[in-house]
């Protein structure tokens, strides 16, 4: 089970950037992308706000760089919790 439906006590679900161009959504609904999906909405002149920014790491994939508190940002991943407007 992915964290994000843990902590809402919902399912969650993937979609495509066509689903959300063909009006699938609702302008109100939330989406949790990457800096890549960022840059892809734009791309795409899709509208959107984003609501909250998040540093992510992946702890399946602990390695020494992101235990050392150091160089730990260099191992973070920002994430986005986004609205279609």
């Amino acid at each position: 089970m992915p964290s994000g439906e843990f902590y809402l006590k919902e399912s969650t679900y993937e979609t495509s950037f066509e689903e959300l161009t063909n009006g699938r959504f609702k302008k109100a609904s939330l989406f949790y992308i990457t800096e890549q999906d960022i840059n892809e909405l734009k791309t795409r002149d899709i509208r959107f706000d984003i609501l909250q920014t998040f540093d992510g790491f992946n702890i399946t994939m602990l390695n020494l760089k992101f235990l050392n508190k150091k160089t730990r940002k260099e191992e973070l991943k920002k994430t986005y919790l986004i609205q279609l407007l």
